[in-house]
């Protein structure tokens, strides 16, 4: 069985990079305004192993993540 690690920052950008390049028009612009330089967001009831979750954009009250737990983006609330 292959041991879980979190993402490193440099496969995140990885990861980054190969969505936006799907992203266009109105999409593209808006992700423009809301992304961020990825940041660790602390969630203390999955987040804890891998010292939190990779932040990549904010909307308001919303984050937008990275959880390589299930290796994908999310949307959460946050405070």
């Amino acid at each position: 069985m292959i041991e879980w690690r979190p993402i490193s920052i440099t496969d995140l950008y990885d990861q980054i990079q190969k969505t936006e390049a799907e992203l266009t028009g109105e999409i593209w612009n808006f992700w423009q305004l809301i992304k961020i330089e990825p940041v660790k967001w602390i969630e203390s009831k999955y987040g804890n192993e891998g010292g939190g979750f990779w932040t990549v954009a904010i909307l308001g009250t919303k984050i937008v993540w990275y959880n390589d737990i299930e290796d994908g983006f999310n949307i959460s609330d946050y405070k």
